[in-house]
């Protein structure tokens, strides 16, 4: 009996920490973080961004590598 008491307290514990746990963000405070991201062709990235990939400027992640004995994307 003990351990049927055990066992009910446990699990309605996990039950209920991992619903109050759940957190859901109502209204328009999500969206407005990622207004007009959507349209863009490469999402993650901005149009200043792709035009410095396409113009081989890098990203500015070159440094790592430099520091590596590895070229950069202007070097290569």
């Amino acid at each position: 009996m003990n351990r049927v008491a055990i066992l009910s307290a446990v699990m309605f514990l996990s039950l209920t920490t991992s619903t109050l746990a759940q957190h859901h963000v109502h209204g328009d405070a999500g969206s407005l973080t990622y207004q007009g991201l959507v349209n863009r062709p490469i999402k993650a990235l901005s149009e200043q961004q792709v035009d410095d990939l396409r113009n081989g400027r890098g990203m500015g992640r070159s440094l790592p590598a430099e520091l590596n004995s590895y070229p950069g994307p202007k070097h290569v």
